[in-house]
């Protein structure tokens, strides 16, 4: 994953020198651009979920999707009924998802202390997030009535800070274990506290959206990309570039379809909630069973050191 280092770091450094313009550019602008970005990289990386799993499972097509949507649904329900339910729920998906597609190339997750290692790593990058934007997501909770269940988790700065401080000292113990075991090399366990530390200076120093898109395009999307395109590859279903780009479009046309219609209604007033709230709920509904099927694809991962 040197590749999707040089990559971050790269694109890191372009946003860092349009750091002026981009703090200057009017909210809406930042906001829609980076909502995009997230959708346009965000779903593709989960469009071939039934490819990934159907090629370690013997389950058909069907039962796949049929089991895929009941568990989308079901989540939309809980999103409607109980959104503080739902958004925790989501929280600790996302930081398990976001350790393992980070950590998986050093330690396989067959155990229970490795998958701490990755709820450990996503919780210290979402609690950074959370205590770096404390007052921009309190005002959102404030300005929309949708975004209230966000002051549940940021109510108590002190507090944030002292999980994250916790988490860190957790996730360094972690690294320190790895690192007497032989399992990961110095070098890789530097690399991986520098991606931390400038996305957290990010976080610092801009708004919400724009530090974690800079997360979520290049670290996470991006490289779960790559993997599944050089998994896929190794295993013959693919042989190019081009026929990976084909088995993304079908799922992914049909959610970018899906989205606009949800936006129509939204626009012409058939939904009273925000363009922002849709996106969450929508990224949050299909992380749900996204993050069962990356963890059967990242066993099959090849692990490196």
């Amino acid at each position: 994953m040197k590749g999707i280092t040089f990559v971050f770091v790269s694109v890191y450094l372009l946003v860092m020198s349009m750091g002026e313009y981009i703090i200057d550019l009017d909210s809406s602008v930042v906001n829609i651009t980076c909502m995009s970005l997230i959708l346009l990289f965000g779903i593709p990386h989960g469009a071939i979920d039934n490819i990934l799993f159907l090629s370690t499972r013997k389950v058909s097509t069907y039962g796949f999707f049929f089991i895929y949507i009941c568990v989308v649904l079901l989540n939309v329900a809980i999103w409607t009924v109980l959104p503080e339910v739902a958004f925790l729920t989501f929280l600790i998906l996302s930081a398990f998802h976001f350790g393992e597609s980070q950590l998986s190339q050093y330690v396989k997750g067959k155990t229970r202390w490795e998958y701490a290692i990755y709820t450990v790593w996503g919780f210290f990058l979402l609690l950074g997030f959370l205590t770096f934007n404390f007052q921009e997501l309190n005002q959102l909770a404030v300005q929309y009535s949708e975004y209230e269940l966000i002051s549940y988790v940021v109510a108590n700065y002190d507090l944030l800070v002292f999980a994250s401080c916790f988490t860190g000292l957790s996730l360094f113990g972690f690294f320190t274990y790895l690192l007497a075991e032989s399992i990961i090399r110095l070098e890789s366990v530097i690399v991986e506290l520098m991606i931390l530390g400038l996305l957290f200076f990010s976080f610092h120093l801009f708004n919400f959206l724009v530090g974690f898109t800079l997360y979520f395009l290049v670290l996470h999307s991006l490289r779960v990309l790559l993997q599944e395109f050089q998994y896929l590859k190794k295993r013959h279903i693919v042989i190019g570039l081009a026929q990976f780009v084909k088995k993304l479009l079908p799922l992914s046309l049909v959610s970018f379809v899906g989205i606009i219609l949800i936006f129509g209604a939204i626009y012409f007033k058939l939904l009273t909630i925000s363009y922002s709230y849709v996106v969450l709920v929508i990224i949050a509904t299909i992380t749900v069973p996204h993050v069962y099927v990356m963890n059967v694809f990242y066993r099959h991962y090849p692990k490196s050191t």
